[in-house]
């Protein structure tokens, strides 16, 4: 139904259950769209069927008390300190956290960090590999190409380099 193959999606799968705590996030185009909320329910299902939901490591949702989505979230902070990898996609969490949570310190314990932000910021200066993402200016997202574009003729219009 999707497009994507059945192997591709047996892959990740395994993938998914083999390293935990995995988490799946959506953000960015897939949530400007009309079935925004469903995609978003659709990957929380998948992280409560992968059990990282309220797990360290894990993902944690906001409820109830505002107390209880701090320890939530130093539950969260305290669990990354033992991730392997951590990937940043156009998120700068070190900016957003309070000091006395400690992200800076379990921040510097993981051993490789990818940033894919469009711009250098606190939390991807820790980064050991930045790759910054298209800007809007890059991207077809609100754009189509016109249809019945035709290829240059390279024989009238040569490519020089």
């Amino acid at each position: 139904m999707t497009g994507v193959p059945a192997k591709r999606l047996d892959r990740l799968a395994r993938e998914l259950a083999e390293f935990a705590p995995a988490v799946a996030i959506v953000g960015g185009a897939p949530l400007a769209h009309t079935n925004a909320l469903f995609t978003a329910l659709a990957v929380n299902a998948l992280n409560a069927l992968l059990g990282t939901v309220d797990q360290p490591g894990g993902m944690f949702f906001a409820r109830g008390a505002s107390q209880s989505r701090l320890v939530n979230l130093q539950s969260a902070v305290g669990g990354l300190g033992a991730a392997k990898v951590l990937l940043l996609d156009e998120a700068n969490p070190l900016y957003g956290m309070p000091k006395a949570m400690g992200f800076r310190e379990t921040l510097e314990k993981v051993p490789f960090i990818a940033s894919f932000g469009s711009f250098v910021d606190d939390t991807s200066a820790y980064a050991d590999l930045i790759l910054p993402d298209h800007s809007f200016l890059e991207s077809w997202v609100e754009s189509t190409p016109e249809s019945g574009a035709r290829e240059i003729d390279r024989r009238r219009w040569p490519v020089r380099s």
